[in-house]
């Protein structure tokens, strides 16, 4: 009930009980305007009682509400801070996996060097060792001996 009705109510409450100083107690119009007095009385105090609870649930709702879009808030704020650390971890990984490419491919130089120089210079000592057993400054069996010293093993 809005409040105009209410005070209306109220209004023809006190009408009636102004009344009442007309008529003599124990007359049946008294009787019927007390009774007009209660019905007017419990209209007006459940009209008045449904606001209040009206009231009450709104500002509960309105709690509710409020603690509802509190935790979307908080809800979608992890949310944000979780795909953080997810873009930073992957920032971070592809940074680790770019590190560990070029760790293996200086890896994968250094074997490669391994491999090659001692052969490429094993081949230069062969060529110098004919250059010299043609102009006769060291014999083949010197030239042997010396290769076993040099030559690389397992």
């Amino acid at each position: 009930m809005g409040d105009e009705v209410l005070n209306a109510i109220e209004q023809q409450i006190l009408d009636l009980t102004e009344d009442l100083n007309n008529y003599s107690p124990e007359s049946e119009e008294y009787k019927s305007r007390i009774e007009e007095i209660q019905t007017l009385s419990n209209v007006a105090n459940n009209g008045r009682k449904i606001a209040a609870d009206y009231d009450n649930k709104s500002t509960e709702l309105d709690r509710n509400l409020k603690v509802k879009e509190a935790e979307i808030e908080l809800k979608k704020n992890e949310l944000e801070f979780k795909k953080q650390e997810h873009e930073e971890k992957m920032i971070n990984d592809d940074k680790a996996r770019k590190s560990n490419m070029r760790c293996e491919l200086v890896k994968g130089g250094v074997q490669v060097f391994g491999v090659t120089v001692p052969l490429w210079f094993y081949a230069w000592f062969l060529k110098q060792g004919y250059n010299f057993e043609k102009t006769g400054i060291v014999s083949s069996n010197t030239f042997r001996n010396f290769l076993r010293c040099i030559r690389p093993k397992k």
